[in-house]
């Protein structure tokens, strides 16, 4: 939630990433109370705003629920930490969903089902511009899939955003109610009220798998004890697992299954005493290497600061960034979280660099952080403009930071 004060004069400033959203549009007072305000942009045809609010003051479930009861048609928009979901409805029933979350992207649901590899899935992005239907028409047209294998993945892909949404402690939704003129783009196998019940019954389940795993980078042990006979989805996770070098999420990546299956069977596992799961030691950066991270992470703290004032989505470009870096970047970027502030969390970045050799690590992690400072500074010349003071004065201090990255990689440790 974003505090806007009221000035002297009772005058409203929006925030200029919010305003550069708009592009200029004029706003149309739609309610108003003594707690609220609800501005709307005029004409297009974009439908009757019939709910608007804070996850917090309804649960998803609660909305969800209402639009099904009541049979509405229309866009369900959530803008949420991270990124933004869209639902379309047609009289109650969900025929669609899209998502700007990098993990719930088409393709990612297409490699979880084993129909494409990741180099390719990143050269068709490449190709594709990041566009939904772009990636489509050039997954076809490349004849490794087919139209049935686009519909299953899709119709994994629309449950996947829900289930995801249901847990959902804060944000902003909005339900825009008009005709709906989405075709469903996959036949779901569960109705909208059934996706509500479903995604309640993995959000408590999955709570309870945690307690048992601890976290993603815990490494399961197996127990040597052994069974008369296991399900082979089990007795392939149990080999797998049994390696003792695989963390949970290097499970779920490798399963074949999607993250909630991987974790219930981890779980039931742990349940018939194969594995064990010791709660992970909590890993932290050697101070050579905190220091090279922190020096980074004020560069990209100031660029995203001034970027996302003209650009509210440079956000989720660094996100789609650090999705598709190629190797050996990304083992270092891989499941890191990125702060409010544009800014890389050190967590993730130890538990990845523990997997390379000690002598290795503070080159990997300098040259990793210098592609990131380089992309953002192109941002920079992007939206701020070549000649732009702002654009001057950050990628000059970007490129005195890479300096100094490159001589932190090359001293020697006393």
């Amino acid at each position: 939630m974003i505090r806007i004060p009221l000035d002297s004069a009772d005058r409203i400033a929006l925030p200029a990433a919010i305003a550069n959203g708009l592009n200029s549009r004029e706003l149309t007072l739609a309610s108003r109370s003594q707690r609220h305000l609800l501005l709307t942009t005029e004409g297009g045809g974009e439908g009757q705003i019939a709910l608007a609010g804070s996850i917090g003051d309804l649960q998803v479930v609660e909305v969800l629920s209402i639009i099904n009861m009541f049979r509405k048609s229309g866009l369900l928009h959530f803008n949420l930490e991270g990124g933004s979901k869209d639902l379309h409805f047609d009289e109650g029933e969900l025929v669609s969903a899209t998502s700007t979350f990098p993990e719930e992207e088409l393709g990612e649901f297409l490699l979880l089902a084993g129909k494409i590899d990741r180099d390719t899935l990143i050269r068709t992005r490449q190709a594709a511009g990041n566009d939904p239907q772009a990636l489509r028409l050039q997954l076809l047209q490349g004849g490794r899939l087919s139209e049935q294998d686009l519909r299953d993945a899709n119709s994994a892909q629309i449950e996947a955003i829900v289930y995801h949404l249901i847990p959902c402690q804060q944000g902003d939704f909005i339900f825009v109610q008009r005709r709906n003129t989405e075709a469903p783009t996959a036949s779901l196998a569960l109705r909208t009220q059934n996706l509500i019940m479903e995604g309640l019954r993995r959000s408590d389940e999955r709570q309870l798998f945690m307690r048992t795993l601890h976290s993603h980078n815990a490494i399961p042990v197996a127990t040597g004890h052994s069974v008369d006979e296991l399900p082979a989805k089990e007795e392939r996770l149990l080999a797998m697992a049994s390696s003792g070098k695989l963390t949970v999420r290097d499970l779920i990546a490798r399963s074949g299954l999607d993250e909630f299956q991987t974790l219930s069977l981890l779980h039931r596992l742990a349940g018939r005493k194969l594995l064990t799961f010791p709660a992970p030691e909590a890993l932290e950066l050697p101070a050579d290497l905190a220091e090279i991270l922190a020096v980074a992470n004020g560069v990209l703290a100031a660029l995203y600061q001034k970027i996302s004032e003209k650009n509210h989505n440079f956000g989720l470009e660094m996100r789609l960034f650090l999705r598709d870096l190629p190797q050996p970047f990304a083992s270092v970027l891989r499941h890191v979280t990125l702060t409010d502030k544009g800014t890389i969390d050190p967590g993730q970045i130890a538990a990845n660099l523990a997997k390379s050799p000690a002598d290795e690590q503070r080159g990997l992690l300098a040259e990793t952080l210098s592609e990131l400072v380089f992309m953002a500074c192109m941002a920079a010349r992007r939206d701020l403009g070549d000649y732009h003071s702002d654009s001057l004065r950050l990628v000059q201090q970007a490129q005195e930071i890479a300096i100094r990255i490159n001589q932190l990689k090359e001293r020697k440790n006393p």
